[in-house]
């Protein structure tokens, strides 16, 4: 009688456990965020559909693939040695918990993310689990919200358009990481477009025979590209 329940047992936990194991694979694969499994080499083991979506890739192109193609160039020398640290000496050398990095789509742009990893073991060896969360979006919203106060705290303080758009063009470019940009007006006594200002980065000096030229220039309405616009 004794073995019989023990047997009963065992039989009862294997079930639990395959449908821990169901659950778990279920929910990784309906969940809107990245799931990716790694080993000690960073070798991708494991994608979910989440992980296709946000990083462009298909499974197949992942699963096998070294998790750093899914970061900018920049960071993966950083992750090989911060990995590498800490199967030798378990430290840490980012936070494991909602930290904000850059990952890399297929297409090559660079997309927002937060993160978190954990680790666990299985028949002796070591795995690293990781929850990708696309947060460009949120990014986003946040950074032209933040132009929009800055913009309305330049026209406030500002005397009128002509005093305000020098370094309305400074703050907008700064904000969407443009490196040139002119502000234009239309003359209204004689109908023309005229360049109010301009702005670019210092490191752009190629621009500066264009800039020199739109200085001069006044495009009546419907005449050239810029007077048709």
């Amino acid at each position: 009688m004794a073995d019989d329940n023990s047997s009963h047992e065992v039989a009862r936990v294997g079930m639990a456990l395959q449908d821990v194991i169901e659950s778990s694979r279920i929910l990784a694969e309906t969940a809107s965020d990245a799931i990716i499994t790694i080993d000690t080499e960073s070798t991708m083991l494991f994608v979910n559909k989440a992980a296709e979506r946000i990083f462009g890739y298909s499974e197949e192109e992942m699963v096998g693939s070294k998790l750093t193609m899914l970061m900018p160039e920049y960071l993966r020398h950083l992750h090989r040695e911060g990995l590498k640290n800490y199967v030798a000496t378990g430290q840490k050398h980012i936070s494991w918990e909602a930290v904000e990095l850059p990952g890399l789509h297929k297409s090559g742009n660079e997309i927002s993310l937060e993160l978190s990893f954990n680790e666990f073991n299985r028949n002796g060896e070591r795995f690293f689990t990781g929850i990708a969360r696309d947060i460009s979006k949120r990014k986003q919203d946040e950074s032209r919200l933040a132009l929009q106060h800055s913009v309305a705290g330049i026209l406030a303080n500002a005397d009128d358009v002509h005093h305000a758009a020098p370094k309305l063009l400074q703050t907008i470019c700064q904000h969407l990481d443009w490196q040139i940009a002119d502000f234009w007006l239309v003359d209204r006594n004689d109908d023309v477009l005229q360049l109010l200002s301009n702005w670019r980065d210092s490191t752009i000096t190629q621009a500066e025979g264009f800039e020199a030229i739109n200085i001069q220039a006044r495009y009546p309405q419907g005449e050239t590209f810029p007077g048709k616009i």
